[in-house]
C-alpha cells in the first residue's frame, strides 16, 4: 500500500470518526478532523474540507433537531455572533491565536473538569436574551479570530441547565451560520482547488455515515449521559489546544525575523518551499513558480512587492500576499485574513521535481 493510499485511507477514517462524533454531540467536528488532516493536507485544504462537510453535518443534525428550533431562545445569539464576528476577524491585526486559544483550552479544561467530578450544577437562569446576546458576541469574537466557533455557546447552554435536544437547537444553528458564511467567503475567493473538491466527493459517502451512526447513538443517551458526553468532548478539545500550541511560546517566537523585500528575494530565488511530504513550491529565479501537490502539478508566478511575497497560483489555493517569517529553514507566510500562518521548510528543490 503506497503513502497516497495510507494518505486516502487515514483521510477517510478521521472523517468518519469526526462525524460520528459531530452527530453524537453536536459539535468537535473540526477538532477531531483537523487533528488527523493536518498530517495529510494543507492547511487550506484542511480548513476548506471542515467548512464543507461541518456545513452538511451541522445541517443535517439542525434538520433531524428542527421540531426542537424556538427562535425566541435563538435569535439572541444569531445577533450577537453578527456583532462579535467582525471584532474577532479585526483582532486578527493585533491578537495573538496562539495565547487565545491556549486561554480557551485552560477554560475548557477546568469548566469540564469541575462539571465531571459534581455532576449537579445549579442552572444559571437570570439575564434572558442580553445575557444570551453577549454570549453570543464573545462567540463570535472568538470564532472570528481563532476558527472556534460554537464552544462558548455550547458551554453556556450546559450552564443555562436546558434539556440535550435545546442546548443542540441552538449551538448546532450557530454552527450551521458561520459554516455557511466561510463557506461562502473561500468560494468568492478561489480559495478551493480541485484536489479539495476530488477529496470532498470522496469523503462525503463517508461523513453521511458517520453522522448516520452518531446520530443513531445520540437517540439512545438520556440527559445525564448526553451532559457526560459534552464534558467528556470539551475536555479532550481543551487539552488539544493547550497541547497543539507552537512549542516554546513568546520563545519560539521571537526566533522569527520578519524579512525585507531585499531579503526575500535573496532567500527564496532558486529555492522551493515544501512540507517535506505533500506539497511543494519552487522559486524560479525568473518568476515561475512550480507548484506541486498531492501528485499534481501546476504553474503560477510569484514577485517582491513592498516587503512582501506575492503568489499567483491560478486556479491552485494560496494567492495573495505575505509577510516572510524565518527561522532557520523554517518559513512561515502571514497575512491580515488568517489567523493561521503557512507553514513550512526554505530548502534547494528536491531531484523528483
Amino acid at each position: 500500500m503506497d503513502i497516497v493510499t495510507l494518505d486516502l485511507v487515514g483521510f477517510l477514517a478521521a472523517t468518519f470518526m469526526a462525524a460520528l462524533v459531530a452527530g453524537l454531540a453536536g459539535f468537535a467536528f473540526g477538532l477531531v478532523a483537523a487533528a488527523a488532516w493536518l498530517h495529510i493536507l494543507t492547511p487550506l485544504q484542511t480548513a476548506s474540507l471542515i467548512i464543507a462537510f461541518g456545513l452538511i453535518v451541522q445541517g443535517v443534525a439542525v434538520w433531524k433537531l428542527r421540531r426542537a428550533l424556538q427562535w425566541s431562545r435563538l435569535w439572541p445569539f444569531l445577533i450577537g455572533g453578527a456583532i462579535g464576528v467582525p471584532i474577532g476577524v479585526a483582532m486578527l491585526r493585533w491578537a495573538n491565536p496562539d495565547t487565545m486559544r491556549g486561554s480557551v483550552g485552560v477554560l475548557l479544561i477546568l469548566y469540564s473538569i469541575h462539571g465531571l467530578v459534581r455532576p449537579a450544577m445549579k442552572p444559571i437562569d437570570g439575564g434572558g436574551a442580553p445575557a444570551d446576546a453577549g454570549v453570543g458576541v464573545l462567540n463570535g469574537i472568538l470564532g472570528g479570530a481563532t476558527g472556534l466557533a460554537g464552544i462558548i455557546v455550547t458551554v453556556w447552554c450546559g450552564l443555562r441547565g436546558w434539556p440535550r435536544d435545546a442546548q443542540r437547537a441552538v449551538f448546532q444553528p450557530i454552527g450551521v451560520s458561520v459554516f455557511a458564511m466561510s463557506a461562502v467567503v473561500l468560494g468568492a475567493s478561489g480559495s478551493v482547488d480541485a484536489e479539495t473538491i476530488r477529496l470532498f466527493a470522496i469523503g462525503l459517502p463517508i461523513l453521511l455515515a458517520g453522522t448516520w451512526l452518531g446520530l443513531r447513538l445520540y437517540g439512545r443517551l438520556d440527559e445525564a449521559g448526553f451532559r457526560k458526553v459534552v464534558l467528556a468532548l470539551l475536555l479532550v478539545s481543551g487539552a488539544a489546544l493547550v497541547i497543539s500550541l507552537r512549542p516554546g511560546g513568546a520563545a519560539a517566537e521571537e526566533k522569527f525575523q520578519k524579512l525585507t523585500g531585499a531579503q526575500i528575494q535573496a532567500r527564496f530565488a532558486g529555492m522551493e518551499l515544501t512540507d517535506q511530504s505533500h506539497w511543494g513550491e519552487v522559486f524560479e529565479r525568473n518568476g515561475t513558480l512550480g507548484i506541486y501537490s498531492m501528485g499534481h502539478k501546476s504553474v503560477g508566478k510569484w514577485r517582491v512587492q513592498k516587503d512582501q511575497l506575492c503568489v499567483e497560483s491560478g486556479k491552485e489555493p494560496g494567492g495573495g500576499c505575505y509577510e516572510v517569517w524565518l527561522s532557520g529553514k523554517n518559513v512561515e507566510l502571514r497575512n491580515q485574513t488568517s489567523s493561521v500562518p503557512l507553514g513550512g521548510v526554505l530548502q534547494k528543490p528536491t531531484d523528483s521535481r
